[in-house]
């Protein structure tokens, strides 16, 4: 079973099925909480198939919480990119090496229309 170091904050055992890369792609992320909305744009630090990791999340979110995000992916160079939408949960809330709160969230539902994968490809 996985377990956190405590002065890290990271996981010591690979909990992961998925492969993750290290890429850096802008994303929006967007949910309810506690009466209010909150919304943050950054970066991702790295995204599998399976979810993402944001670093630099503004306000701390609980573990469980649903988002809605929009990640963006760049095209080719004479094209344009595609924006990735869908729905996600917090899986995991930590303080990063940089001493920002980070978010690991699965997708729940993504969704990418055919044009968009297209003009990507």
């Amino acid at each position: 079973m996985a377990q956190k170091t405590p002065a890290a904050g990271t996981l010591t055992a690979e909990r992961r099925n998925s492969r993750r890369y290290p890429l850096q792609l802008e994303v929006d992320l967007r949910t309810h909480q506690e009466g209010s909305i909150a919304v943050a744009s950054g970066q991702t630090r790295d995204i599998s198939v399976r979810g993402f990791y944001f670093s630099g999340f503004p306000e701390s979110l609980q573990e469980g919480a649903r988002v809605e995000l929009a990640i963006r992916l760049p095209g080719p160079p004479e094209g344009r990119g595609a924006e990735v939408r869908g729905v996600g949960r917090v899986v995991r809330v930590d303080l990063g090496s940089d001493n920002k709160i980070g978010v690991a969230v699965k997708f729940d539902r993504i969704d990418l229309s055919a044009e968009e994968l297209e003009s990507i490809t």
